[in-house]
């Protein structure tokens, strides 16, 4: 006897199920997407209360995939200089977060997080010596970048509200100012780039204390607080920048580098050149 007479007629699939198969047991699309947390300069501690980053010392990022690097290929981006930005807001995790309101600080570190998740943490970077003018390549691990160490002077006084109060030495004026975000640093580009466009004075240090102030005497009024800041001396503004400077959170950047060539040691800031992303 035929073993289709033992077992019955062989059964015909049905169409549908010829036409359908059954899905596959392996889905290639249900792996977590890696993510990290980064840990924030400013710890939360230099927003307003009613910010929505206030007290949060960690954003978490997602890896760059291929679409990452198709924001930093994309011409347009690229024309209007928007490029690292559109990348930035593509890997924040939350989406509620938008990438202006971040602390330039905070923002720098998301930014070097996303370059080692994406091209790994070697830099390659050319120095070159202030002293002899030898040009250096050094090999540097991102890796290892830590935050600025917050140190200000005893005359610097912190506010309730997340700003900063300072004595002018000169002029004696009472200056409470903020740390500049995001959104603040591209309104400080735009205007210097369109004075620049009509060939006007760029006068960029005079609109960075313009953004830095928040009042002048207990006196907020911006157009008073403008003709205030350019009639004080010069003395007085560097001593308003370097107070910001040393309460300002952010990225350290510098290290000591020395030079192969006449053997002298000197500290330098890690420059950010178009290999940063665009790594050969």
């Amino acid at each position: 006897m035929r073993n289709e007479e033992k077992l019955g007629s062989p059964i015909e699939p049905s169409s549908r199920s010829r036409n359908n198969p059954p899905p596959p047991t392996n889905n290639i699309l249900s792996f977590p997407t890696p993510t990290e947390f980064v840990e924030l300069p400013s710890g939360g501690l230099y927003y307003l209360k009613e910010h929505r980053l206030h007290g949060v010392d960690k954003i978490e990022i997602k890896m760059m995939t291929a679409k990452e690097e198709d924001i930093l290929l994309n011409e347009s981006y690229l024309r209007q200089g928007v490029a690292i930005d559109k990348l930035l807001q593509s890997v924040i995790v939350d989406k509620t977060i938008r990438l202006g309101d971040l602390l330039i600080g905070d923002k720098n570190a998301l930014l070097f997080a996303t370059r080692i998740s994406g091209l790994g943490p070697e830099y390659r970077v050319k120095l070159s010596c202030a002293i002899c003018n030898a040009s250096d390549e050094e090999n540097f691990d991102l890796a290892c970048l830590g935050h600025k160490v917050i140190s200000p002077d005893e005359e610097i006084a912190k506010t309730e509200n997340g700003t900063f109060m300072i004595t002018l030495p000169t002029t004696k004026l009472q200056i409470e100012f903020k740390i500049l975000d995001g959104n603040a640093e591209k309104s400080l580009d735009e205007t210097v780039k369109k004075r620049k466009k009509y060939k006007m004075p760029e006068d960029k240090l005079l609109y960075m204390m313009e953004m830095m102030v928040v009042s002048i005497n207990g006196v907020d009024n911006r157009s008073q607080i403008k003709l205030c800041l350019e009639k004080i001396p010069a003395s007085d503004c560097r001593y308003l920048r370097k107070s910001y400077e040393q309460v300002s959170p952010d990225v350290e950047l510098g290290f000591d580098h020395t030079c192969s060539s006449c053997g002298v040691t000197q500290e330098v800031t890690l420059p950010l050149t178009a290999d940063f992303f665009w790594s050969k």
